[in-house]
């Protein structure tokens, strides 16, 4: 996992949580903080490499534990976030691993989270939401 703090003296501060995988970098969170909280720093546990501690010049601190989970939907369809876009691909209908997809959804923020919906008789569909919007599809 890598950290990155994105600062900007009037939109504010952003840590971006990034990890890597088949030869490519995946943005998997962003945490956004105003301009009235100041400069932010992070900070990795030594002990648990999972979690990261986020101060501001404000005083407020947090800690954030990040884990993935790999879900298939029952159609065998996988979604990876990677930033403000979700990579889609149907694996019983082709073997294609990230970061190709068979279908990329961009938004307009970066995705916070993905879930598989219940399907119905005549659809499966998917549920995204990101800082800015949610969609389905």
């Amino acid at each position: 996992l890598l950290a990155v703090v994105v600062q900007d003296r009037e939109a504010g501060a952003g840590v971006q949580v990034w990890t890597r995988g088949n030869m490519h970098w995946y943005m998997k969170r962003e945490l956004r903080y105003g301009a009235e909280e100041g400069a932010v720093m992070v900070e990795w546990d030594d002990a648990a490499t999972e979690v990261l501690r986020v101060t501001t010049a404000a005083g407020a601190v947090e800690e954030h534990v990040f884990a993935w989970d790999v879900s298939a939907s029952v159609a065998a369809t996988v979604g990876v976030v990677d930033g403000a876009r979700l990579l889609i691909t149907p694996l019983s209908r082709t073997p294609m691993p990230p970061p190709m997809a068979a279908a990329t959804v961009q938004f307009s923020a970066p995705v916070l989270e993905v879930a598989w919906l219940p399907p119905t008789p005549a659809t499966s569909a998917t549920s995204a939401t990101s800082a800015a919007s949610a969609a389905s599809a």
